[in-house]
């Protein structure tokens, strides 16, 4: 943890070091140690994945990780944090009817701190073990952070009442709309941890509570963006 927050990347280390090893040992395809190795590549900027597939493969032509096993990649992040948050926030979420018989937290949330931080909010949450949207969104951002996952931004709708993280495309975005969505929908995943659902960005009008056209949301917060 020291050395991640010096900004020395240990896991990327790692697998640099294991794909040395591997090609130097004949020991695997590339496809093979890719396939071993998904959780780590995902973390690391496109151009890193790419480097590495390159030095292993010969080839500058060999994506660093297929977009389809970015994807699933990225479900399997969104749907252990959307496991591990509604079992940290065990009581639920007062406006969510199916959470009513959980024994859902009645608390002035308006009395939390007024911090816009997810860290802060998530730890409000996890005393009262339960909460709104933005109490359960914050604290699925904080659970992908915890376990390295990458990109990731906590989003807000801005025409209705919704919180939801998303994860995937490298770059800073701070607002998301129809078009952005038309043209990143594919390639990053919804944690939607209030709903206790994680999908495909492209079904967002579909399966996002509240979403009304036009999409608009966004981002107050991210991490290895």
């Amino acid at each position: 943890m020291q050395l991640d927050s010096a900004g020395i990347f240990v896991k990327r280390m790692e697998v640099a070091m294991s794909a040395v090893m591997a090609k130097n040992g004949h020991q695997t395809t590339y496809d093979q140690f890719a396939a071993r190795n998904a959780e780590i590549l995902a973390q690391l900027p496109e151009d890193q994945r790419n480097n590495i597939a390159a030095y292993f493969s010969g080839s500058t032509s060999m994506p660093g990780l297929t977009p389809g096993k970015l994807i699933e990649q990225y479900l399997a992040w969104a749907k252990l944090a959307v496991f591990k948050t509604r079992v940290a926030l065990d009581r639920g979420a007062p406006n969510r009817a199916s959470d009513f018989f959980k024994g859902s937290p009645i608390v002035a949330f308006g009395d939390r701190s007024k911090s816009e931080k997810p860290e802060e909010i998530a730890e409000f949450a996890k005393t009262v073990r339960g909460g709104n949207c933005e109490e359960f969104s914050a604290t699925a951002f904080v659970e992908l952070k915890q376990m390295g996952a990458r990109p990731i931004r906590w989003f807000k709708l801005n025409n209705a009442d919704h919180a939801f993280v998303m994860i995937g495309h490298q770059g800073r975005i701070f607002q998301m709309d129809d078009a952005m969505l038309k043209t990143l929908g594919a390639s990053m995943v919804v944690c939607d941890a209030w709903n206790d659902d994680y999908f495909i960005a492209s079904r967002i009008p579909e399966r996002l509570p509240g979403y009304k056209a036009p999409f608009h949301a966004t981002s107050y917060a991210d991490f290895g963006c």
